[in-house]
């Protein structure tokens, strides 16, 4: 016999046992199998975007008993941990996957499944539960370093790499080192085309070249932003 105790409370299954010979029948005793209860698990599924910390704190459903450690299995997966500690093993606290950080710089969506039984103080062990993190890629830039005259357009279109989810916008701060823009928008902000720098023209009118230095960070249609990378513009006076 096998019982399921979702409670809180250890409860008892008193079988009531009468042994039987031929036509005689004996006095009844008991059996009785105390059956303490086991935790139950919350499944849960999150979309995070590459290098978003998982943020997931195990639980399980308070109607039952508590679970005090978890043991934890991570099925294979393409992706990359780049933050926190190596999840799987025995005798996890709840906050285990807080800090787990996964890099998505592929083309699409992919999933990272951790296995989870919990386990309560007297040693019983829950039914398996899941938590799914979907993890939505980032776009992936590279430095790039040209040389432009002293009012000379920029002429840059922004890209990211073909091999990653594309980039529809971008966040870009500016460091002129001094020089003075004398065409085009300021390029400084949020929500930036791919065209941004196109039409920037910047004057130099001292006795030295000077780098003006745009940090980019590409944003994908998900919102889930890249690493950043820098153009960098030497303006010849």
């Amino acid at each position: 016999d096998r019982w399921t105790n979702r409670s809180l409370a250890a409860v008892n299954v008193i079988y009531t046992v009468r042994p039987v010979s031929g036509s005689c029948i004996g006095d009844p005793f008991t059996v009785t199998v105390t059956v303490t209860p086991a935790p139950i698990g919350t499944a849960v599924s999150v979309p995070r975007c590459s290098d978003e910390a998982v943020n997931v704190t195990l639980s399980t459903d308070p109607s039952a008993v508590a679970a005090t450690s978890y043991d934890i299995t991570v099925d294979p997966t393409p992706l990359t941990q780049v933050g926190g500690t190596p999840s799987a093993g025995t005798a996890k606290a709840a906050n285990e996957l807080v800090g787990d950080v996964w890099r998505n710089t592929g083309l699409v969506s992919a999933s990272v499944v951790y296995r989870v039984v919990p386990i309560s103080s007297s040693g019983c062990r829950g039914a398996e539960f899941t938590v799914t993190v979907t993890v939505n890629p980032e776009p992936v830039g590279a430095n790039s370093t040209l040389i432009r005259c002293s009012d000379q357009a920029v002429a840059v279109t922004l890209t990211t790499s073909a091999l990653a989810v594309a980039a529809s916008t971008f966040t870009i701060p500016t460091n002129s080192n001094g020089l003075t823009q004398s065409a085009g928008t300021p390029s400084a902000g949020p929500g930036k085309a791919a065209s941004e720098l196109v039409d920037d023209v910047w004057r130099n009118t001292g006795l030295n070249p000077v780098d003006v230095v745009y940090t980019i960070t590409p944003v994908s249609g998900a919102g889930c932003s890249g690493d950043s990378f820098t153009v960098t513009v030497t303006v010849r006076p």
